[in-house]
C-alpha cells in the first residue's frame, strides 16, 4: 500500500513540473468530501430485529491532476481516500469493525462551454479500488482478522467550476462510485459497493 502511494505520489509530482512548460495544459485539483454509501447490503446490512450491520458515511479526499488535450476534454490520473468508514450497530472504536478505501483511477473530463465565470463538467474514470478492513472481535472472540482487497471499480459524475482568478478556480463535485466486490460476511454478502460523493473542489491551473 505505502508503495502504491509512493509511486502515485511522484508521478503527479513529475506531472505538476511538466506543467510548468505546458501553456495551460494542466489542472491540480483537491476534493475535500463525504463518502456516503447507498444500496445494497453495503449501505444497510438489516435483520428481523432492527439490527444494522451497514456502513456508515465517512470524510473523503481526493487529489486529481489532469492534462488537457483538446479544447474541452482532458485525461487524468486520480487518488482518493475513504478515511474511516464504520459499522452502523457497533460505531468507531467499538469493534474494531473499522474500514478504509483508496482508490486510483485514471479518468476522462469533458468541460462544457463556460457561462460568465461558470465552467460545468462530466467525468468518468475507472481504476483499482483497495479495501481495506479492521478484525472484528466482539466479546474478546474474534470474528475475522484484518485483510486487505482490492477491487475494479467505476466511477463518474461532474460538477462546476467558478474561476476566482487566472489560476484558481473553486467548484462542486458530485461523484458516483462503483466497486465490484463481493464480501462474506458468514451472516450474508455485501455485494458491490455503491458510494455517492460530494465534494468541495479547489483547482489550480498551470502555465498562466
Amino acid at each position: 500500500m505505502k508503495k502504491a502511494i509512493a509511486v502515485v505520489a511522484l508521478m503527479l509530482a513529475g506531472l505538476g513540473a511538466a506543467a510548468n512548460a505546458a501553456d495551460n495544459k494542466f489542472t491540480a485539483s483537491l476534493m475535500p468530501g463525504l463518502t456516503i454509501p447507498v444500496g445494497g447490503k453495503w449501505a444497510s446490512n438489516a435483520f428481523s430485529d432492527g439490527t444494522d450491520y451497514g456502513m456508515s458515511k465517512t470524510f473523503a479526499t481526493s487529489l486529481a491532476v489532469d492534462y488537457k488535450f483538446k479544447e474541452s476534454l482532458a485525461l487524468g490520473m486520480e487518488i482518493g481516500n475513504d478515511w474511516h468508514y464504520t459499522n452502523k450497530k457497533y460505531g468507531p472504536g467499538v469493534s474494531g469493525d473499522e474500514a478504509r478505501m483508496l482508490h486510483f483511477t485514471p479518468y476522462v473530463k469533458y468541460s462544457f462551454a463556460k457561462t460568465g465565470k461558470i465552467t460545468p463538467y462530466a467525468v468518468l474514470g475507472a481504476g483499482l479500488y483497495n479495501y481495506h478492513q479492521n478484525g472484528l472481535a466482539l466479546n474478546g472472540v474474534e470474528t475475522y482478522s484484518s485483510r486487505t482487497l482490492s477491487y475494479l471499480g467505476v466511477n463518474m459524475g461532474g460538477g462546476a467550476m467558478y474561476d476566482l482568478n487566472d489560476c484558481w478556480a473553486l467548484g462542486l463535485d458530485l461523484r458516483w462510485h462503483h466497486v465490484f466486490a463481493n464480501l462474506d460476511e458468514g451472516a450474508g454478502e455485501r455485494a458491490a459497493f455503491n458510494n455517492i460523493t460530494p465534494s468541495l473542489k479547489l483547482q489550480y491551473s498551470f502555465g498562466q
